[in-house]
Order: C-alpha cells, then structure tokens, then sequence
C-alpha cells in the first residue's frame, strides 16, 4: 500500500508539473476534461471491460483488470476527443489579468493535478482492491486514511453525478 501511495504522490507531482505554466484558461479546460473523463469512464468502463472480458472468454478472477483497463480505455479516449474537440473550438485564449492568471492557473493546475490523482485511485478502490486482488487490510491505519483522502475529491464529483441523475419530479 505504501508504494501505491508513493506512485499516487508522483502522479500528482506529475500533474501539477504539467500544469503549473499553463494559464487560467488551459488550466480550466483540463479540469472540466478530466472531471467530464472520469465519470464517462466510470461509467462505460464497466461496461466495456465485461463486453471484453466475454469476448476473450477469461474467467471472473480476470474481471477486475479488465474493468480496470476498461475504465482507464474510456478515460483516455474521452480525454483526446474533448482536447482535439476544444483545441478545434477555442483557438483564441482568454485573457485574464496577469496576476490572476498566474494565481488562478497554478490553483486550478493544482486541482486539476488533485481530481486526475484521486480519479486514479478510485480507479485502484473500485478494481483490483475491491476484487480482492491487492489486499488493503496489511496497510497500516495511516496508510488506509490517506488513501481514502486521496479517494474523496473524485468520489465527492461522482456521488454527485449519480445522485443528480435520479432526479425525482414532484407531485409524483
């Protein structure tokens, strides 16, 4: 678990490194691709890592790698076509105040960096730990509670998807 929480740490570090230059504009859009790419891939990975599961006839114990590269197949698929899609549309960059645009872009960089890392360990809770295939139960009580910080933002985002999508109407 340890090392999994080190592999996490970098990947934010990667994050806000790619991020870090980048404007308020830039900045803005990566966050709304990868928050609009996490919940398409939570949603249709499952589905596309069982349709890929059947079609290569693999048993159950199989089911959360192929969930799991399901998952990250739809992630990164709706992550190229929302950047060609928004490369193509916003060939002119907003402009912001200097300031606000250096302060302003390193903020949503870091938030950006933040959802792209706790989508990756959602990614990690929701297959191979909940299958059982890596065992949380060794990891020590720290190690446990930091994972499930680092599992909240993305959490907090799809919670409030699903729970949006069963809108009830009134009167009923």
């Amino acid at each position: 678990m340890l090392y999994l929480l080190v592999a996490l740490g970098f990947m934010f570090f990667a994050g806000v490194a790619m991020t870090i230059n980048e404007g308020l504009w830039s900045n803005t859009i990566l966050l709304i691709s990868v928050i609009i790419s996490g919940l398409a891939g939570m949603i249709g990975g499952v589905p596309l890592g069982v349709v890929g599961m059947e079609q290569t006839g693999k048993a159950g114990e199989f089911a959360w790698f192929f969930v799991f590269a399901g998952i990250w197949a739809v992630f990164t698929l709706c992550m190229l076509l929302m950047r060609i899609v928004v490369d193509k549309i916003s060939r002119v960059r907003v402009r912001f105040l200097p300031i606000v645009d250096k302060i302003g872009g390193i903020l949503i960089g870091l938030f950006a960096a933040l959802m792209l890392t706790s989508f990756a360990a959602n990614t990690l809770k929701d297959a191979p730990i909940r299958a059982g295939a890596w065992n949380i139960n060794d990891a020590s009580e720290g190690q446990k509670s930091l994972f499930r910080q680092v599992t909240t933002p993305f959490f907090s985002v799809s919670k409030k998807f699903v729970q949006a999508e069963s809108i009830k109407v009134l009167g009923k």
